[in-house]
């Protein structure tokens, strides 16, 4: 496979620690090899997107900053790009070499480059080893779903029924009550009452959804009755602290992810506050204050919902990539272990085939079920398990110094891996052993990659993941609590003390803790050396 690995020198103190030129011509044997100052720069990303373009490339390697740049923030833009320039999404892969070995290895540059090295074989892996990922063309419904009738719900309404939308907007409370909280005479509820596109559904809550961006269903119902919607995009514009049961489910059922504080949280608080890591599902938070304070920032929050949202609604294709677990049926036995495991209904039986199915528009591909599975008759597209065995082989050749431990850091994307980067973003410091492998949940940690990762070397592995009740995927962080007794009875039987392996729950922001709980274990590790 050709794979172009293409280097960011980045900031110039960052030269200092790494130096980028010397790290590429390292590598210049595995490819097409480039060095820019800045990845994001229009040359460095004409001369990106001409390699692939012109069919040179069939994978991509970024050596740069975190792949969460590419997800939460307006670096995005790039993967767009290079799949719109016809590169598979899963042939994408990333060497974070600024937030995970830079920052937090500022003071150990030796370590920081065998580090690096390490770092980059495993994202040359991850595009060698992936599965091509196959993707789903639709013309996106200009219909939008809106839910709570608070000052930015109304307005993002009307915006939206200005631009040609059709729009239904749903509330808990009955009608009176919910419009008794509203300056009524600031809004323009008569102008939607008499909107031919306009929908009004007081006293319904959402109950159901499923599908993805530009084609969602969505089931709402009252104590009567039941419908079902189909829509593009939702908007959810709910009051803080006002109903925390409505939170928890629009979280379960649209995936928005919960801040620590319990509140819904935005992709990007600094330049992406009305958008989710959800496409298609955007925020108008609604905050308590003075009322001309409340309507400026309700307006200012409907307005940047609205354009997001018709820029994504007013394509005329969206592409959706079916990042789903695939099923062997040479392997599958039909046990319906899967349909107890999976929190978004998207696993079931064919029963005339005796075959495990998987529901394309429910599947959100977390991996519960993968790990869950007593015949291993499922795996991951994004993360396979020969990727993943292979990933640490490939960590496990970091050369360490003085006798220093290796620990093989299991970290979440919502959580663990996002804490990660924010320790090295804060200047945290700790080991440069510590070696990270992205996994799409906690629930996908499995008793073989523990006992693989200490018969390739490793002497502790910690795993970073999501604290209780903030799981993006709902149930993985209780899923793996299920298995730690399996884990610890697997470590005992082989004589590997199960306090090599640390389990701590973080949120993206937790990058302090992130960065006290591994040298703790750093420390811990030192202190029993030969302990089993």
């Amino acid at each position: 496979m050709s794979i172009g690995l293409f280097f960011c020198r980045g900031h110039e103190d960052d030269q200092s620690v790494l130096d980028m030129d010397a790290l590429a011509h390292e590598f210049a044997g595995e490819g097409s090899v480039q060095v820019h100052d800045h990845l994001c720069l229009t040359t460095a990303q004409r001369q990106l997107l001409g390699s692939v373009q012109s069919g040179e490339l069939e994978g991509v390697v970024l050596a740069t900053c975190s792949p969460g740049h590419y997800g939460n923030s307006l670096r995005r833009i790039t993967v767009e790009r290079l799949r719109a320039a016809g590169l598979n999404r899963n042939r994408i892969g990333f060497a974070n070499l600024r937030e995970q070995v830079v920052l937090p290895h500022r003071n150990d540059p030796e370590g920081a480059l065998r580090k690096a090295r390490v770092l980059i074989q495993t994202a040359l892996e991850r595009v060698r080893q992936s599965h091509v990922m196959e993707a789903t063309e639709i013309a996106p419904r200009r219909s939008v779903l809106v839910i709570g009738a608070t000052i930015g719900g109304i307005l993002a309404a009307y915006r939206l029924v200005a631009k040609g939308y059709k729009v239904c907007l749903i509330d808990e409370s009955e009608r009176e009550e919910a419009l008794s909280k509203l300056p009524v005479e600031d809004l323009p509820i008569a102008s939607l009452d008499d909107a031919s596109r306009m929908t009004f559904c007081f006293g319904h809550g959402l109950a159901d959804s499923n599908g993805w961006a530009g084609d969602f269903t969505v089931e709402i119902r009252n104590v009567q009755s039941k419908r079902t919607l189909n829509v593009g995009a939702v908007i959810v514009a709910i009051g803080e602290d006002e109903n925390p049961d409505l939170t928890r489910r629009i979280h379960e059922l649209l995936l928005v992810e919960l801040g620590m504080d319990g509140q819904l949280r935005p992709l990007n608080p600094t330049n992406l506050f009305t958008e989710t890591r959800e496409p298609g599902v955007f925020l108008v938070k609604h905050e308590e204050s003075d009322d001309a304070t409340r309507m400026r920032t309700a307006a200012m929050r409907a307005d940047s919902a609205t354009t997001a949202l018709a820029a994504l609604l007013d394509r005329p294709e969206l592409y959706h990539d079916i990042a789903i677990t695939e099923v062997n049926p040479d392997l599958c036995g039909a046990c319906g272990t899967c349909v107890k495991t999976c929190a978004f209904h998207a696993a079931s039986i064919n029963t005339a085939l005796d075959v495990a199915t998987v529901d394309v528009r429910r599947c959100k591909a977390c991996g519960n079920c993968v790990t869950a599975c007593p015949a291993a008759a499922r795996d991951l597209i994004t993360y396979p398990h020969h990727y993943i065995t292979r990933a640490i082989e490939t960590l496990a050749g970091y050369q360490r110094c003085n006798g220093e431990p290796k620990v093989l850091c299991l970290l979440c994307d919502s959580c663990g891996y996002p804490a990660a980067d924010d320790a090295g973003m804060k200047g945290c410091e700790y080991p440069a052993s510590a070696l990270p492998l992205n996994i799409c949940c906690g629930g996908r940690v499995d008793t073989q990659y523990l006992l693989h990762a200490f018969k390739c070397g490793f002497d502790g592995v910690f795993v970073g993941r999501c604290h209780d009740e903030h799981c993006r995927n709902i149930v993985g962080n209780t899923d793996m609590d299920r298995r730690l007794e399996l884990f610890r009875a697997s470590l005992r039987a082989r004589r590997i003390d199960p306090e090599r392996v640390r389990i701590w729950g973080l949120s993206p922001n937790e990058g302090e803790q992130y960065a006290e709980q591994v040298n703790d274990f750093f420390g811990y590790l030192q202190d029993h050396r030969g302990g089993g």
